[in-house]
């Protein structure tokens, strides 16, 4: 059996010591080795400071968010959904009178392309066979739980509400959850109410929401798309030349990596590789996801043609790195490459202008 190397970090001492946060950043960072579920979730629930620091609090803490998750659910007339079986479909479907039908509606529309990821949650209803050829229908609860949690979250913050793209995102958190089922006493509602307050935590703490605006969306997104490849010439100005003299825009090929994570173009195995790493960096999220969109660009070196548009431009669009580590390694020297220069680095010269630029534009 894989031995933990999360769980003794977070477990409560005698000497009442704090969670070893850096400890866990440090094994993280390149993704975590093959390791029990448990120290993934529990890496997870502290990168994004869910999971308090002091871990004698935890219990208390998870006790108090399971039940204030469900005066949510309960408020917001959405009870026994988790028990409902809709047609996997996006034609019109009435999900009860108590629900708005075109919120709900949107969500379900997106989950059900989520097809890619729903597959590999654990514990499917394997008393409902698939119908009609349709993989989901086990899935069924899973289903209702996460467009349940994208449902709140959309009522509880009304500047973002719901957008195309979060049921990317909330799969590989669920995911993660789903796979520590036993540890989390085999309860789903625990599951639930934990993937909501880490999707809570990281589309109001960190600054992945700029990237999903809607107040001035464009300049804010432009200016990311800017800082991207200012990131790119100054690493690797060849590459950076090729896309600029085929007038590639980063909005087509590196726009949909950050925004979503990564999580579009790769299956879960990987993907759950990559947000260890990404989730080390929690207080400087979209920063470091540029890092691993860079370091992406200079591992497909080989396919990207200053002779071939069509070539250049396939690659950046279907695109797959089989080597995450080699990936995750990459993009971590960059990063402390910058992080180390003797001049302040170029990170903070080109986020100082980008944080300055934010600002003035939401006031």
């Amino acid at each position: 059996m894989n031995e933990f190397k999360i769980l003794p970090l977070v477990l409560h001492k005698e000497n009442n010591s704090l969670v070893d946060i850096e400890e866990i950043k440090r094994i993280c960072n390149c993704g975590l080795d093959d390791c029990p579920p448990e120290d993934r979730s529990l890496a997870w629930l502290v990168l994004s400071g869910v999971h308090p620091l002091k871990p004698e609090k935890w219990g208390k803490i998870k006790y108090e968010m399971v039940k204030n998750y469900y005066l949510f659910v309960n408020d917001f007339g959405i009870v026994d959904f988790h028990e409902k079986i809709f047609p996997n479909s996006t034609n019109d479907v009435n999900f009860g009178e108590t629900i708005d039908n075109d919120l709900m509606g949107l969500i379900h529309g997106d989950i059900i392309r989520t097809s890619h990821h729903i597959p590999f949650f654990s514990n499917p209803d394997r008393s409902i066979s698939e119908l009609d050829s349709d993989i989901l229908i086990p899935y069924h609860e899973h289903m209702r739980r996460i467009e349940r949690i994208l449902y709140i979250f959309a009522k509880l913050n009304c500047s973002l509400s719901y957008l195309q793209g979060f049921n990317e995102l909330i799969c590989p958190i669920f995911f993660v959850f789903m796979q520590s089922f036993e540890y989390f006493s085999n309860s789903f509602d625990i599951v639930e109410a934990l993937s909501f307050y880490v999707f809570q935590k990281l589309m109001s703490t960190t600054n992945l929401h700029e990237l999903f605006t809607t107040q001035d969306k464009s300049s804010i997104i432009m200016r990311r798309m800017d800082q991207y490849m200012s990131l790119l010439h100054h690493h690797f100005p060849n590459l950076h030349f090729v896309i600029h003299s085929f007038d590639i825009h980063p909005l087509v090929f590196a726009y949909p990596w950050m925004n979503l994570m990564f999580a579009q173009e790769y299956y879960m195995p990987n993907i759950v590789l990559i947000w260890d790493s990404i989730l080390t960096h929690f207080d400087n999220l979209v920063e470091y996801i540029s890092y691993i969109a860079v370091a992406t660009i200079k591992l497909l070196e080989n396919d990207i043609d200053p002779h071939d548009y069509i070539k250049t431009m396939t690659t950046l669009k279907k695109y797959r790195i089989d080597d995450i580590r080699s990936l995750l390694k990459l993009s971590n020297q960059l990063w402390m490459k910058d992080m180390n220069d003797d001049n302040c680095g170029f990170f903070h010269f080109v986020y100082h202008k980008i944080e300055q630029f934010t600002k003035t534009k939401i006031q």
